[in-house]
């Protein structure tokens, strides 16, 4: 599969149940109703364990006062967002992002929710 193909098999998946409950009550208090708000983490963390890691891509994240949003990059510049449609076209600065390891040594219990939906674990 190619990354944009395993994207389009999370979307539909990427509910808010998989954020934190911050999030959760952002989007209640809001009313957001976009698919991948909140995800960026499990997210990123399917995507760089089905495809990115074999690729060269390393998890990132970009700090924005007190909120964080996780990302694929790799060393040649490409970024691979697979939770960007949360942004209604006003993607984040990614050249201010920082690249590190995810926050678990293994799959995290959300992005393992992520692959059972997606039929892939």
């Amino acid at each position: 599969m190619t990354p944009e193909q395993i994207i389009a098999a999370m979307l539909p998946h990427l509910t808010l149940d998989l954020a934190p409950p911050k999030w959760q009550r952002l989007a209640r208090k809001h009313n957001v109703k976009t698919l991948g708000f909140g995800t960026c983490y499990p997210a990123a963390e399917v995507l760089y364990y089905l495809w990115g890691k074999a690729n060269g891509f390393k998890p990132c994240y970009k700090k924005d006062g007190t909120l964080q949003h996780w990302f694929l990059r790799h060393p040649d510049g490409r970024v691979l967002d697979p939770s960007a449609n949360q942004f209604e076209g006003r993607l984040p600065d990614y050249a201010g992002g920082r690249c590190c390891g995810f926050l678990t040594k293994g799959l995290s219990k959300r992005a393992a929710v992520l692959l059972g939906r997606m039929g892939m674990q």
